[in-house]
């Protein structure tokens, strides 16, 4: 299931910046940036933010005995 990382959840609604964006392209007013954690690819221009595509993103992490377990902070 398609999903964005809480960091890019808060960028879109609150205008957050997070050091997981990395910067692919930059125009006169407007920026396409690809989130290293959840693989979304987000714009920036004068409106704000937007997800354009959203990555896939889990809340958990395989365990060594292949299970799932709950990522910590």
């Amino acid at each position: 299931m398609e999903s964005t990382c809480p960091s890019c959840q808060l960028l879109v609604s609150q205008g957050r910046p997070h050091p997981h964006l990395h910067t692919l392209s930059t125009l006169k007013d407007s920026q396409l940036f690809k989130c290293r954690c959840c693989n979304s690819y987000l714009h920036r221009d004068q409106s704000g933010w937007e997800v354009l595509s959203a990555g896939h993103y889990q809340d958990e992490a395989p365990t060594a005995t292949g299970g799932r377990a709950l990522k910590t902070a």
